[in-house]
C-alpha cells in the first residue's frame, strides 16, 4: 500500500492563485491518488472561500511570512545588508540582465553614481565572493514562527512557492532547516532576469521553456538537473480556447457597433509606462477623425486599481470603451485579483479584437496565441522624458529582447509609424503569424494546453512513493 504524500503550496502571488486555485493542476495531481494538498496563503494575499477546491484532501491555511523571535531586528538588519550586496554581486556577474538595467535606472533617477555603487561589488567579486555564498549564509539566521508551525503540523514532502521578489519569501528558510525540498514554480517570463539575488535557493524550479531554464541555471546558480521545463499553465487556456460569445454579442456587451474595427489597448501599471493616457487620447482622436479610413473603436483594458486615472472625464470619447479583468478587489492589499471568469473574458476579447496595442507587455504573448497583429508602442507619445522614465528603457529589459529578436510585433517610434502599423494590421492581419509562432515556442515552451498535466507528473517525480 502506497504512503500518503503531502504537498504544501504557498499562495504567495497572483500566479500561484491562478494556476493552483483556479486551474486544474491540483485536480490532476489528486487523481493520481495518495496525495493531500495544503494551500497556505500569505497574509497579504486574500483567498476567497468560494474559490477553494471542494476535495476533502485539500485544506487551507493562512500565515504571516514575516520575521519573528527575539532576534528579529538583528536578522532584519543582516537581511537588508545581504540583499543589497547580493543584488550588486549579481549585477557584476550578469551585467546583461534586467536586474542590472533596473539598478542603472535607479541610480539615474536618484542621481547616484552607478560605477561607485557597484564598484565595491566588483572588488568582492574579484576576491571570489558570489551572491549565492551570501544566500547559503543567510539560511542560518532569522525565525519565521508562523510558517514553522505549519511545517511542523503538516510535515509536507514538498513545499512550492512562486514569488521571486527579493526578501519576500525568506521564510522558506524554515523548510530548508527541516530539510524539506523546496520548489519554485509559476514564475513569469521576466522573473529569471529581473528578480534576484535570491536569499534562498530552491531545490527545484519549474519553468515555461528551455530559454527560461537556461536563465535559471546561468543567472541563479541552479544545477541543470534541478530545473524542469513543464510549460506555462497560464497559457493552457489560450492553447485550447473555448469562446462561445459571437462578435455581435461581444460588441453589444461593450456598446460597440459591430461594423467597427476593434483595437484592444492593454495598459500596464502607471509607474511602468507613464504615457499611457496620452496614447489613449492620441488613438481616440485618431479614430474620431477616421485617420485609418474605416470606423474604429478603442477598448482600453485597465487594471481596476488604476480606474481613478479616468475619473476626470477628459478621456471621454465616443470611440473609447474601458474594460477591466473580471475579479475582486483585495481588501487587505488594495490589489485586484482576477476570478475564474477572467480567462474566458480575455479569450473572448482577443478573439473579437482586430488589432492589439500595448507597450512591451505580456499581452504580446496572449495576442500571439490568437494570431492577432500587435502594435508595440516604442516611444513616449511625443513627450520628452528622462531615460529612467521612458518607454525606451523597457525595450532594454532582457525578456523584451526576445520580442525584438523574433519580431512578433510592429514596433513604432512615431505617430506616423503608429498609423502605418495599425493600417498594416488591418490590411494583412496574418502577416506576423509565423514570427509569433516561433516567439511562442521559444518563450512559452510547449503549446499543447497540457502544461498542468506535466506539472502534476513532475511534482510526483519529486516525491517518490
Amino acid at each position: 500500500m502506497s504512503r500518503e504524500r503531502t504537498l504544501l503550496c504557498l499562495i504567495d502571488s497572483s500566479a500561484a492563485y491562478r494556476d493552483l486555485v483556479h486551474g486544474p493542476a491540483l485536480k490532476e495531481l489528486l487523481a493520481q491518488g495518495s496525495w493531500r494538498v495544503v494551500l497556505a496563503a500569505v497574509d497579504y494575499f486574500e483567498v476567497h472561500t468560494e474559490d477553494l477546491p471542494t476535495d476533502p484532501r485539500v485544506t487551507y491555511r493562512a500565515f504571516s511570512p514575516k520575521l519573528g523571535g527575539p532576534f528579529r531586528k538583528v536578522a532584519y538588519a543582516l537581511d537588508k545588508a545581504v540583499h543589497k550586496i547580493g543584488r550588486d554581486l549579481i549585477v557584476v556577474q550578469h551585467p546583461d540582465t534586467t536586474i542590472n538595467e533596473i539598478r542603472k535606472n535607479r541610480c539615474m533617477e536618484f542621481k547616484k553614481n552607478y560605477a561607485l555603487h557597484v564598484g565595491y561589488a566588483r572588488v568582492l567579486h574579484a576576491l571570489g565572493l558570489r551572491w549565492h555564498h551570501l544566500s547559503r549564509l543567510a539560511e542560518h539566521w532569522g525565525s519565521y514562527p508562523a510558517l514553522g508551525q505549519i511545517l511542523d503540523e503538516v510535515k509536507p514532502d514538498l513545499v512550492s512557492y512562486s514569488n521571486m521578489r527579493v526578501g519576500q519569501m525568506d521564510c522558506l528558510r524554515e523548510a530548508r532547516r527541516r530539510r524539506i525540498p523546496i520548489l519554485l514554480d509559476g514564475i513569469s517570463w521576466d522573473n529569471p532576469t529581473s528578480k534576484g539575488a535570491m536569499l534562498l535557493i530552491p531545490d527545484h524550479v519549474f519553468t515555461w521553456s528551455e530559454r527560461m531554464r537556461q536563465e535559471m541555471i546561468t543567472i541563479h546558480n541552479m544545477r541543470p538537473e534541478q530545473v524542469h521545463v513543464t510549460g506555462g499553465m497560464c497559457w493552457d487556456g489560450h492553447a485550447k480556447p473555448n469562446v462561445t460569445t459571437t462578435r455581435e454579442e461581444f460588441c453589444a456587451q461593450l456598446g460597440i457597433p459591430p461594423t467597427h474595427k476593434i483595437f484592444l489597448y492593454a495598459l500596464a501599471r502607471p509607474k511602468t509606462v507613464l504615457c499611457q493616457l496620452d496614447f489613449i487620447r492620441i488613438i481616440s482622436k485618431m479614430f474620431e477623425e477616421n485617420k485609418l479610413g474605416v470606423p474604429c473603436h478603442l477598448v482600453a483594458r485597465v487594471n481596476p486599481v488604476d480606474m481613478h486615472a479616468f475619473a476626470g472625464g477628459d478621456l471621454d470619447s465616443p470611440c473609447l470603451t474601458l474594460q477591466s479583468p473580471s475579479g475582486t478587489l483585495d481588501r487587505k492589499t488594495g490589489k485586484w485579483k482576477a476570478d475564474k471568469n477572467n480567462l474566458s473574458t480575455l479569450s473572448t476579447t482577443l478573439t473579437h479584437s482586430d488589432v492589439i496595442v500595448t507597450v512591451q507587455s505580456s499581452m504580446i504573448i496572449d495576442a500571439s496565441f490568437y494570431g492577432k497583429p500587435v502594435v508595440n508602442l516604442g516611444y513616449d507619445a511625443g513627450k520628452e522624458r528622462p531615460f529612467y522614465e521612458s518607454v525606451e528603457r523597457v525595450f532594454h529589459f532582457t525578456h523584451a529582447k526576445s520580442v525584438i529578436e523574433f519580431d512578433p510585433t510592429y514596433i513604432v517610434k512615431t505617430e506616423e509609424q503608429l498609423v502605418d502599423a495599425m493600417q498594416r494590421g488591418l490590411a494583412n492581419p496574418r502577416e506576423k503569424v509565423p514570427q509569433q509562432q516561433r516567439f511562442l515556442e521559444v518563450v512559452c515552451g510547449p503549446l499543447d494546453g497540457e502544461s498542468y498535466k506535466r506539472w502534476a507528473q513532475e511534482v510526483a517525480k519529486l516525491v517518490p512513493l
